[in-house]
């Protein structure tokens, strides 16, 4: 739990009797946490262990107050990441564990979470401009030099997941987010080992070897690394090993320190013996860093008008007014060619003589009211002579009904398996072309467009575009059966159908001229919902952690919007 923020002002973060637990997705405590399992750890006391947890981590206890900078460090799953999740409330914890926690938090993670904007907007994560503070930050984190080389300074898109960085620079982009925040708390997991050697000295030391007077003054550091000579630079100490502490104190404790567990203690001393062998190079480091000249990142500051230089990001295309002709014809080659024109033609010709046919039979059959008739050389009876005179007729009319349901079913299902083949098509390139597109089209293209052309594009193409095309033919078989049919019993009707045929058009074109685009504006504003989604599960610790979580939904809601307008 987390206990609300105590009088002693100078504490900034405080756990009590911790412990932290992990489960798999099958658990038994994560799917209940009310009904997990707890019982005594059998090595320790005063710990909970959750038997179903997979990994734990238990028996912490620590303090770090405003100014200084605890360091965790241990062996590769040794519960470093677990502790940071713990403070961050993102695990279960057991229900004696109290955490104290003052003001704002904020965290960097060891995988930097990056948005898809400008360097300057990655780092004020939402906080207003504050000109000094930020020249400030770029200086402490050694990003002066970074944002000089790129083409608009702190105003270069960076791209998605920051794809134009590299590893380092993402890193320090990250640090700098959490820096610019002036936090009450920071929570640092293995930052320094994106970077290199020589940038990771400098970082650390503008940050965190002059915490009291710099810009993390008045807030308490929590600090995960595997860089162990860095911990006779800090204030606190925290060893983690097997899910457990081992050790927790200053460094000058930890030269000394004592334990009867043979397998801590050899830990200890490997970890002390690396120090000393370290420990002569980095105070050299140390002393040339301090020396050394920091550039300004006052020069890497763009102006506004200037942010039209760091764009990467390309605009995503589409057609204006009406769909062309080409379009037409590429949908009737992919579905089949002439062939398929052909054969559908022929079908649908088959069905509309069906229907007039049947409508022909019908007048026949009624105009052998008193006498009998002949049809193509047979005789028919007349319809006085009794129920035994109808037989013939409608075996006639039976046999153009199933002749007619043949040529139904013929058309539609030629139509839809030409629209089967048109979406294999359509998949087939689209998939080819992006699994063979250079690198630069993955970082000047979102994500969410991606995703966007893959699901609703392809839903349009696979349903509602064949759908509408098999709509589109079977509209203008009617047509031009209804409008043969009037000709040939009307023949003055033609003219009054090319005057009625004309407003018909222009109503049509008027109609299309919006509802087209409209469609293409909907279609469009799916790609930033689809990469404000994505965005927001992959930075969902740092969201929370920052407590931004309104300013995101924010957004994601505006993107909703605008594409709902296109729909209103």
């Amino acid at each position: 739990r987390v206990a609300p923020t105590t009088g002693d002002d100078k504490i900034a973060l405080e756990v009590k009797n911790g412990s932290f637990f992990v489960f798999g997705t099958d658990s038994s405590c994560a799917a209940s946490p009310k009904n997990s399992s707890i019982i005594q750890h059998p090595f320790a006391d005063d710990e909970n262990i959750c038997e179903d947890a997979n990994f734990t981590l238990s028996g912490v206890n620590f303090s770090v107050a405003r100014g200084e900078v605890l360091a965790v460090v241990g062996e590769v799953a040794s519960g470093k990441t677990t502790l940071i999740q713990g403070l961050l409330g993102d695990i279960q914890t057991a229900e004696d564990t109290v955490i104290t926690k003052s003001g704002r938090v904020t965290y960097a993670g060891q995988t930097p979470f990056i948005l898809s904007c400008t360097v300057r907007e990655n780092i004020l994560f939402g906080l207003s401009f504050d000109k000094d503070r930020y020249e400030k930050v770029l200086e402490a984190c050694c990003l002066g030099p970074d944002l000089q080389m790129w083409p608009a300074g702190d105003l270069t898109v960076i791209g998605e997941r920051g794809v134009t960085m590299s590893g380092g620079q993402k890193q320090r982009v990250s640090i700098a987010r959490s820096v610019y925040a002036n936090p009450d708390v920071a929570l640092f997991d293995d930052i320094l080992s994106a970077l290199d050697a020589g940038t990771s000295q400098k970082v650390f030391h503008n940050l965190f070897e002059d915490v009291d007077s710099g810009l993390l003054s008045g807030c308490g550091v929590v600090l995960v690394t595997h860089a162990v000579h860095v911990l006779q630079r800090v204030n606190k100490i925290l060893v983690l090993d097997g899910g457990k502490p081992i050790f927790y104190g200053t460094w000058d404790a930890l030269q000394s320190h004592k334990t009867q567990n043979a397998l801590h203690l050899s830990k200890l001393r490997n970890m002390r013996s690396t120090l000393q062998l370290s420990g002569d190079d980095n105070d050299k480091e140390v002393v040339t860093i301090t020396k050394t000249d920091v550039t300004s990142a006052e020069s890497a500051i763009t102006s506004d008008d200037n942010a039209k230089r760091g764009e990467i990001m390309t605009v995503e295309e589409r057609e204006h007014g009406t769909s062309q002709l080409s379009i037409w014809l590429l949908w009737l080659s992919y579905a089949g060619g002439i062939m398929f024109v052909v054969i559908q033609v022929l079908l649908m010709g088959c069905d509309r003589g069906s229907y007039v046919v049947i409508d022909w039979w019908l007048a026949t059959w009624t105009s052998a009211e008193n006498q009998s008739i002949s049809v193509y050389g047979r005789e028919f009876p007349s319809q006085m002579d009794g129920r035994s005179a109808q037989f013939q007729y409608i075996a006639v009319y039976g046999i153009i009904i199933a002749a007619m349901f043949v040529f139904l079913f013929s058309r539609t299902y030629w139509a839809v398996c030409g629209g089967i083949r048109v979406c294999e098509r359509v998949f087939s390139n689209m998939t080819h072309h992006v699994l063979h597109a250079p690198m630069s089209y993955f970082d000047t293209t979102p994500l969410g467009r991606i995703l966007n052309r893959f699901t609703y594009d392809v839903e349009q193409v696979d349903i509602t575009l064949s759908q509408f095309m098999s709509i589109l033919m079977i509209a203008t078989s009617w047509l031009v059966a209804g409008q043969v049919v009037m000709i040939w019993l009307v023949p003055y009707m033609a003219v009054v159908n090319v005057f009625i045929f004309g407003i018909y058009m222009l109503i049509l074109r008027m109609y299309r001229w919006g509802a087209t685009d409209l469609q293409r504006l909907d279609a469009v504003s799916r790609s930033p919902i689809q990469a404000s989604l994505a965005e927001g599960l992959d930075g969902s610790t740092t969201i929370r952690a920052f407590r931004k979580n309104d300013h995101f939904l924010g957004i994601f809601q505006s993107h909703i919007d605008e594409n709902s307008s296109a729909m209103l």
